[in-house]
């Protein structure tokens, strides 16, 4: 009996206590357990916290429209080294990239409201080249149709890149000019920075220029620097000297292949006796002013070959007529030369030699027969060198034959000194 009563008990007091225990387990069951909603009811805000939070957000938007979406200073400053080089920019670039400066970094942005670096650069070649480039400045490096370029060689239009540690690329910029290049800073917008300053120097990797690439007007200064040896080649061909700007002259040619061309210049001369005073009509003045006192006129046929892209050997044959009132020269005569030009790579220098002698025999009557007199032998030389794009230097001179030499005379003596000597310095504003 007391067993029992024992056990009835014990059963009775377990009972409760394993619920509770069950209640308090919290590793019972991984389901998360919702609140039932109807048993919450949202705790009502008061007045202040509406007013306090309405008021952080409007400072808030307040802070972002305060934000210049153009730099003054950064555009002020890009407007100013504009002005400086802008006589070496295409007038299209200048008006595209114009219409940038100043606005704000923006990480994604391609448009108005702001650049980052490479979508400045994409916006910029595909307005002014009309090329598509890629949205990252990575893709934009590996971009296959792009070729690589030295730093010393840089044009305008080429692509820059840069990186932390010159370990991967993650910037990109634009060449302009002068060391200055066009990119989208962070901490300055769209602005203009030089490629010598520090920070950009540690950093730059490489630059790529697009194959093709046109750019209208600009100023090529390998192109100048052909100018002035064809003008060299003409005045030492055709012993012009200080007359070269009396001659006339065209010119026709046929391209072969990269390393051909045949070119057939004509030339003419017709030069007027100056005269301060108007002659007396009844003079004899008026009738040598009425006409011309020296003619000259001819053709000149060569052919240009390049074994390399900066070198240039020119072969040629020249025949010139003179009137037969130049009783000190011959009338007619031809004269064998050969030119050698080089534009130096990346050292804006062009060096023109070359030598020419009279021919015995006329060539076009009797072309296997060359006899070239080499007692005629006359040399030149040029050099021409661009110190900047403002500043440049040309050195002329020539030791040429005398035709004047009487047969009495030393047959030996020649011009032992130069006959002719010309140093002309330009500078561009």
């Amino acid at each position: 009996m007391v067993v029992s009563c024992f056990l009835f008990l014990h059963a009775f007091a377990s009972a409760p206590l394993a619920a509770r225990q069950r209640t308090a387990d919290p590793v019972a069951s991984c389901a998360v357990v919702k609140p039932d909603p109807a048993q919450i009811k949202p705790k009502p805000k008061s007045p202040a916290a509406v007013k306090s939070k309405s008021t952080a957000r409007t400072q808030k938007k307040a802070s972002v429209a305060a934000k210049p979406l153009v730099s003054a200073a950064t555009k002020t400053k890009a407007e100013t080294i504009t002005s400086e080089i802008s006589a070496a920019l295409p007038e299209n670039l200048e008006n595209e990239i114009t219409k940038f400066f100043g606005l704000r970094y923006r990480f994604g942005g391609e448009g108005q409201s702001g650049f980052d670096c490479s979508g400045l650069i994409k916006q910029v070649y595909s307005e002014v080249f009309g090329i598509n480039l890629p949205r990252s400045s990575g893709e934009q490096s590996r971009l296959g149709s792009l070729e690589s370029v030295g730093k010393g060689e840089l044009k305008t239009g080429d692509l820059l890149f840069f990186g932390p540690g010159r370990k991967s690329v993650n910037h990109v910029g634009m060449y302009l000019s002068g060391g200055h290049f066009l990119h989208a800073s962070r901490s300055e917008g769209v602005t203009i920075s030089r490629l010598d300053e520090n920070y950009w120097r540690s950093r730059y990797m490489f630059s790529k220029r697009a194959r093709g690439l046109d750019l209208l007007d600009e100023p090529d200064e390998e192109e100048d620097l052909t100018k002035a040896l064809v003008q060299d080649s003409f005045n030492f061909s055709l012993d012009v000297g200080d007359s070269a700007e009396r001659f006339s002259y065209l010119e026709a040619g046929v391209q072969i292949n990269d390393s051909l061309e045949f070119l057939l210049s004509g030339f003419f001369l017709n030069a007027l006796e100056a005269s301060d005073a108007p002659p007396d009509p009844d003079s004899s003045a008026a009738i040598q002013t009425s006409s011309p006192t020296e003619t000259e006129s001819g053709f000149r046929l060569a052919a240009i070959l390049s074994p390399l892209e900066w070198i240039k050997l020119i072969p040629s044959v020249t025949q010139v007529e003179e009137d037969k009132a130049q009783k000190s020269r011959d009338r007619d005569y031809q004269k064998f030369g050969l030119e050698t030009w080089m534009i130096l790579p990346t050292s804006r220098v062009a060096v023109f030699m070359a030598a020419h002698a009279k021919s015995q025999d006329d060539f076009f009557e009797r072309p296997l027969g060359l006899s070239p007199d080499w007692q005629t032998m006359d040399f030149a030389l040029g050099l021409h060198y661009h110190l900047s794009e403002s500043l440049r230097f040309s050195l002329y001179g020539t030791q040429a034959f005398n035709p004047d030499l009487k047969p009495n005379e030393d047959a030996g003596r020649r011009n032992s000194s130069v006959e002719d000597v010309s140093f002309q310095l330009n500078i561009r504003f």
